[in-house]
């Protein structure tokens, strides 16, 4: 499938790795984005799960839905589709700001237990004490921490959340000895200048490719975290604005608010890229958006 993309759709979080890494599997030479579907309320009236998901009327296990039962909702799994001869460029920001860096000294499994020789809850207490008090706000609004391997690719872009009671906290891909921690904040004026900065820099990366084996850019699909937008910004149209710049005509332009995103980071362009001879894998963010440009 050259030339080739697929555009998923998971339930969670999980969901979305495990979507990802099969459709490597499956289609190793497509590449792919994700987005992890938001539902507007956890249960119904109940304890019944609220679907997040919806496909054709010809897949099992569904709740029928739509005239004549065309529609399947779905509670658990992915849908997505595969777009032949298409390519999908990926846009990601997320606008995080480092307030320290540390390196990974004891782990197991998903539990981080300790940073730069000390436990993680003193290393991030004392990241805490000597930020500045701007930070500091930030710091206690929503706290960040990012994943990167030993090679230096991002891996993930999470919330911090509560420390456990061992004083470790979760991250969602495993993670080893050596990896680097960054706790981070998000400061809205540090987004839109990085948003600024992409309405700029995908055109002239654009520009070096070669446009006529591409064929014209036909639209733009946005997947926003639901923290950002009004939430984030205080104002609408942001991140619409940006993507208006990718495309030729604006109408073609549209989006949904999600609980995740799974792409490459930063600026991607026709397809996968490989590194020392092996594929860079995509990054699993919240409080990002990806621009998905067709």
């Amino acid at each position: 499938e050259v030339s080739s993309s697929i555009v998923f759709f998971a339930d969670s979080v999980d969901g979305a790795k495990l979507a990802s890494d099969s459709l490597q599997t499956m289609f190793p030479e497509v590449s792919r984005v994700g987005a992890v579907a938001a539902p507007l309320k956890t249960v119904e009236d109940g304890g019944n799960p609220v679907p997040t998901l919806a496909a054709g009327a010809f897949l099992d296990g569904g709740i029928p839905a739509g005239p004549c039962g065309s529609v399947q909702l779905l509670t658990h799994g992915a849908v997505g589709f595969l777009l032949r001869g298409i390519v999908v460029d990926t846009v990601m920001c997320h606008g995080t700001q480092t307030v320290q860096a540390f390196q990974v000294t004891r782990c197991e499994g998903h539990a981080v237990f300790g940073l730069d020789g000390q436990p993680a809850r003193e290393a991030v207490r004392a990241a805490f004490r000597t930020a500045r008090p701007e930070v500091q706000l930030l710091l206690r609004a929503r706290a960040l921490v990012s994943l990167r391997n030993a090679q230096g690719e991002l891996r993930v872009l999470q919330g911090l959340g509560r420390l456990k009671s061992d004083g470790s906290f979760k991250t969602a891909e495993e993670a080893s000895p050596g990896d680097e921690v960054q706790l981070c904040v998000q400061n809205p004026a540090v987004v839109e200048s990085e948003l600024a900065l992409l309405r700029n820099r995908y055109p002239l990366e654009l520009a070096s490719t070669d446009q006529d084996s591409r064929g014209s850019t036909v639209g733009c699909l946005i997947f926003a975290d639901v923290h950002r937008g009004e939430r984030l910004f205080e104002h609408t149209g942001v991140e619409s604005i940006t993507a208006d710049s990718f495309v030729v005509d604006r109408r073609h332009v549209c989006g949904f608010f999600g609980a995740g995103q799974l792409c490459m980071p930063g600026i991607n362009i026709s397809g996968p890229k490989t590194k020392d001879g092996r594929e860079q894998g995509p990054c699993l963010q919240r409080y990002s958006s990806v621009f998905s440009v067709f």
